[in-house]
């Protein structure tokens, strides 16, 4: 029987604004974006403060946006301090700046820390849209404020014109509108005597972001349709292609795989949470990567760099005499290449597609995510213990999958043994290398 295969498309949305009241949408991109706005000072050599403002943070790797005039002279630094006014202070790295435009993008200094990116608008302002604007205003932590449209060309450059009371070190910072999107920033406070400020449309800033090859899904995750809503910040990116013979029938077995996956990666989750470094699994989402056709490899090493996603996987679903089956294909990238244990980009595990097989689909994935993950760690120099309790998790993982093959009398899928294989050296590796630095 001939496979015909056609896409559906899967997404993890927001709550519509419009079931929230104005202070609900406050609250929650305060607390859902805290770890992505920086308090700015632009510091003296002696340790004196000259100006302070606001920026964001729209990439994984550190980039910020702000406003050009909040910039240091020669002997001057400009200093971020993540989500507070008191902190870690990072001098940033200066990339890309429009002056006519009053728009900047620097850099903080690359650690092993993920940085939280806030969601590049895309839709246009409309006249007496609802914003909000979050900043560290005067004196005052990180604080959301409430403004409105008032004019969309207040001058030649085509800024916007707000109403709203914005006060000095609010400069900089982001303008999302009610979906949690940016789509402006700050230029400065309120004139006095006045309510207006004027707000520079994010197409400014991303038009320096493209200089820097700063992907807009970046921040958004893996979906490069602007037809569905997005969450920030996902490293896993599930591109889905069912078997189209049946349509009802594929689409609620594609429904069925994606929450065995969901539920996978919020249990990981739990595992860890434990831990120092428990934000960095905290951030696993499911995401579809919009598609009309099936991608080809070169595509998805594409997709996975400019996302930096930690693995994408296309679903492909088949039906043989009845039963339906997933064909997995889960892109590691370079991440399936770190220290030759696996060895190839790409691993492929097939599966029955039913209830009594829940747990093994679960843990054939799991496994191969416990290592792309351990990989990742790796590369971010993320404490060894931290890696080797993902490794050990990997192996717990494979020891069930073998249990349960045992019991039918059948293999366990061979690229998740590569797999596990793959998660043992490693972790043999690294013991050793820990028994070597303890040596005198």
């Amino acid at each position: 029987m001939r496979s015909v295969v056609f896409p559906v498309f899967l997404t993890m949305s927001f709550s519509p604004a419009s079931a929230a009241t104005q202070q609900d949408i406050l609250n929650r991109l305060l607390a859902q974006y805290e770890q992505a706005i920086v308090y700015l000072e632009v510091e003296q050599a002696s340790g004196g403060v000259l100006d302070r403002g606001t920026g964001f943070i729209v990439s994984h790797d550190g980039y910020i946006v702000t406003a050009a005039h909040i910039r240091p002279d020669q002997n001057q630094t400009l200093v971020a301090v993540i989500g507070q006014r008191q902190g870690t202070r990072y001098s940033l790295l200066p990339r890309e700046e429009d002056v006519d435009n009053d728009v900047a993008l620097w850099q903080l200094p690359q650690t092993s820390d993920i940085k939280v990116p806030v969601m590049i608008g895309t839709k246009s302002v409309k006249l007496y849209d609802n914003l909000i604007t979050l900043g560290f205003p005067k004196e005052e932590g990180l604080s959301a404020a409430s403004i409105k449209i008032t004019n969309l060309s207040s001058s030649a450059r085509g800024f916007y014109k707000t109403d709203g009371l914005l006060q000095p070190g609010n400069s900089g910072g982001p303008v999302f509108n009610e979906d949690g999107e940016v789509v402006a920033i700050v230029q400065g406070g309120t004139l006095p005597g006045t309510e207006n400020n004027d707000i520079v449309p994010i197409s400014l800033a991303v038009n320096l972001m493209r200089k820097r090859g700063i992907p807009l899904g970046g921040a958004p995750g893996c979906s490069d349709d602007r037809r569905y809503p997005r969450q920030p910040g996902p490293l896993v990116c599930i591109p889905m292609y069912p078997y189209s013979g049946n349509t009802r029938e594929a689409s609620r077995k594609f429904d069925y795989y994606r929450q065995i996956i969901a539920g996978k990666l919020h249990n990981l989750a739990m595992v860890f949470s434990g831990t120092v470094e428990a934000k960095y699994l905290t951030r696993l989402s499911v995401f579809n990567l919009a598609a009309t056709s099936p991608p080809s490899l070169e595509q998805k090493r594409a997709h996975w760099i400019n996302y930096s996603a930690l693995e994408l996987m296309q679903g492909i679903i088949t039906q043989t005499n009845g039963d339906y089956w997933i064909k997995s294909q889960i892109f590691l990238g370079d991440l399936g290449a770190m220290g030759n244990y696996l060895g190839k980009q790409q691993v492929t595990v097939d599966l029955l597609l039913s209830a009594d097989e829940l747990s093994t689909i679960a843990d054939s994935h799991s496994l191969v995510t416990l290592f792309a993950l351990a990989m990742d760690a790796k590369r971010l120099n993320l404490p060894a213990p931290y890696i080797l309790s993902l490794l050990a998790e990997a192996e717990d993982t494979f020891a069930d999958l073998r249990r349960r093959a045992d019991v039918r009398g059948v293999s366990v899928d061979s690229d998740v043994k590569r797999t596990h294989d793959a998660a043992h050296k490693a972790a043999e590796d690294l013991r050793d290398n820990l028994r070597v630095g303890r040596k005198p």
